[in-house]
């Protein structure tokens, strides 16, 4: 989000809702196969390539460009799960270290569950 636009949290907040809503749509409208069907092109960096484990079937590699890689709707609703659960844990790390309690347990799953996340507390 434009910075300069979107710094009120209603206006950040009504954005989530969007994006949340359409996440909503797509999913009522495919079914699990048309996820593992249904593919774009990306990169093999960043977190898709740091964590392929977490996708299962997801990624497929470009046998002519190791650095493509086909990404299955499937992995791209998995990769805004773990992103959501990262967030979350990143904000209730940041409760406690302002000796606040956090609520909700968050299950250990995705980016934040790999032996190489930083997982520190102050």
């Amino acid at each position: 989000l434009d910075e300069d636009l979107y710094w009120e949290p209603e206006a950040i907040l009504e954005k989530l809702r969007l994006g949340l809503e359409l996440c909503q749509k797509v999913l009522a409208a495919e079914t699990v196969d048309s996820l593992r069907r249904k593919v774009i092109e990306g990169g093999s960096s960043g977190l898709f390539g740091q964590y392929p484990q977490l996708f299962p079937g997801g990624l497929l590699p470009d046998a002519q460009d190791p650095s493509k890689v086909s990404i299955t709707l499937e992995a791209t609703f998995l990769h805004r799960y773990y992103e959501y659960l990262t967030h979350l844990f990143n904000i209730q790390r940041l409760k406690r270290a302002q000796g606040l309690t956090a609520v909700v347990e968050i299950p250990l799953e995705g980016y934040w569950s790999m032996p190489d996340w930083d997982r520190s507390e102050p």
